[in-house]
């Protein structure tokens, strides 16, 4: 593998390359990439290509799910992702970060990002949008700080799975699923009566 892809500390060296090559080839694409001045290490990357953004903007709906996960090799990390719905209803891909670490100035610095890129191409009006988010404090802390005037709600699958993690265990199995079901139907008619 080292022969074929190198070693990953030069990879990360890259990114710079990397960067000043996107803007040079996808002129309107948003990317930032931040060393750490005192150890001369790799902090945070973020990228919206232009393609993404004009799609969003012009083909997608207001709703903008904001999600992490942790990457598992030895240098660790987390890549943040924003990604839309289009008119088919499947998931388009707005933007992406990678970070040293999942934590609130990281995601209040991706939401900052993502605001910028949208700003870019003249995307206003940040009221209109909803920002879906799986309860995760930093991305609650970064949207309403970010965006203060959107709107924000959570993924029915994390609020079901909150909800059985904390049913008591004198609960049981079976009264939890219907539990789950009511829950999923509550939420479900909420949303038709806002609509």
């Amino acid at each position: 593998m080292h022969e074929i892809h190198g070693a990953d500390d030069e990879s990360y060296d890259k990114l710079r390359w990397y960067c000043s090559a996107i803007k040079k080839t996808n002129p309107g694409s948003i990317v930032e990439c931040e060393i750490d001045q005192c150890s001369n290490k790799f902090k945070r990357f973020f990228i919206c290509f232009n393609a993404c953004a004009t799609g969003f903007v012009r083909g997608c709906r207001p709703l903008v799910f904001l999600d992490g996960t942790h990457i598992k090799n030895k240098h660790k990390g987390n890549i943040f992702v924003a990604v839309v719905k289009d008119a088919n209803d499947d998931l388009f891909t707005l933007a992406y970060a990678v970070v040293d670490a999942e934590n609130d100035d990281n995601l209040r610095w991706f939401c900052f990002q993502l605001k910028g890129a949208l700003c870019s191409h003249n995307c206003m009006g940040f009221e209109k949008y909803t920002f879906f988010s799986d309860r995760q404090p930093g991305i609650i802390k970064g949207v309403e700080l970010i965006f203060p005037r959107s709107h924000h709600a959570y993924c029915l699958r994390h609020l079901v799975d909150n909800f059985v993690k904390h049913c008591d265990a004198k609960i049981p199995v079976s009264q939890q699923k219907t539990l789950v079901v009511c829950l999923q139907k509550s939420c479900i008619c909420s949303i038709q009566v806002r609509v």
